[in-house]
C-alpha cells in the first residue's frame, strides 16, 4: 500500500503515522510511506491538484515524481482544512 501523508513536520505527528504503518504491517499489509511537507502545498495548490487530476489526468509538478497513492492522509492540525 502506497501512502502519501501530508505532514506539519512535528515529531509526534510523524510518530502517529509511523504507528499506523506499523499496525498495517502487523496485519500483513506491505506499506510504503511518502511524506509531503504541508509547507509545499497551499490550499490553492491542493484544489488545483484535485481539479487538474480529475479534469486533465495530470498532477502538479511537485507531486508528479511520486508513486501514485492508495491512501492520502494528513497528520497534524495544520494539514486539515477548517
Amino acid at each position: 500500500m502506497q501512502i502519501w501523508y501530508i505532514s506539519d513536520g512535528k515529531a509526534g505527528h510523524r510518530a502517529q503515522m509511523l504507528g499506523l504503518a506499523a499496525g498495517l504491517k502487523r496485519q500483513s499489509c506491505p506499506v510504503h510511506l511518502t511524506e509531503i511537507a504541508v509547507q509545499q502545498l497551499s490550499l490553492f495548490t491542493l484544489i488545483a491538484s484535485w481539479l487538474s487530476f480529475w479534469l486533465f489526468k495530470r498532477l502538479p509538478a511537485i507531486l508528479t515524481h511520486l508513486p501514485m497513492p492508495d491512501l492520502i492522509t494528513g497528520v497534524g492540525h495544520r494539514t486539515h482544512w477548517k
